[in-house]
């Protein structure tokens, strides 16, 4: 409940992060940010986002938004469709957000997914959102590929100890050079615009 998330805030003096449901509408959003402008101590900021569970693409929140996306026509690929949609959601809800609550308190954040520089670098000039957010959130997992029965057999049979090592050795610095290739879009020419990786 945001009324817990704010006395918790409150009680250790720290900025919270908000992700606001994608389903939600504009009178939603604006009774959170009105709840929040009256509980959150002065000092204390909100990151605030456009939903979340989007790096799922079978995730409710992705197909929402890529049934929306395409619904109004923003593209015939499904998953741009998506992420144009959520675009839009995120500058409509940092907007009526900041309407209720002090636009200098507030962190604009668009989380992005681990695509490819090419396509994140499209994105970023749609709607000229990369100047009107402040901040590019990934939320990046690491896993052991598991899409054989043989790879299954195989990972199901190795200690935690091999499983770590495999995580560490190989998963991690693949994402990793994911996350730095999107960190130089994310910079280029767009030196206000910061990338969070949580």
């Amino acid at each position: 409940a945001y009324e817990y998330v704010a006395m918790l805030a409150n009680e250790l003096g720290t900025d919270v992060w908000i992700s606001i449901p994608h389903r939600a509408n504009d009178s939603y959003i604006s009774g959170v940010a009105t709840l929040l402008d009256q509980k959150l101590d002065g000092d204390i900021r909100v990151y605030l986002e456009y939903g979340s569970g989007f790096e799922d693409p079978d995730s409710d929140a992705t197909r929402y938004v890529s049934q929306q996306g395409q619904f109004v026509g923003l593209d015939p690929d499904p998953a741009l469709a998506g992420f144009k949609y959520r675009i839009r959601r995120t500058l409509n809800t940092c907007g009526v957000f900041q309407g209720r609550f002090d636009p200098r308190r507030t962190t604009r954040v668009l989380s992005t997914p681990l695509s490819g520089p090419e396509r994140l670098n499209e994105l970023l000039s749609y709607q000229n959102v990369a100047q009107q957010i402040d901040l590019l959130s990934v939320a990046p997992f690491i896993a052991v590929d598991v899409e054989t029965a043989g790879q299954a057999s195989t990972v199901a049979a190795m200690g935690p100890a091999a499983v770590l090592d495999a995580l560490e050795l190989t998963s991690l610095p693949a994402l990793m050079s994911q996350v730095r290739a999107i960190k130089q879009v994310a910079t280029r020419d767009r030196k206000s615009t910061r990338l969070n990786s949580s």
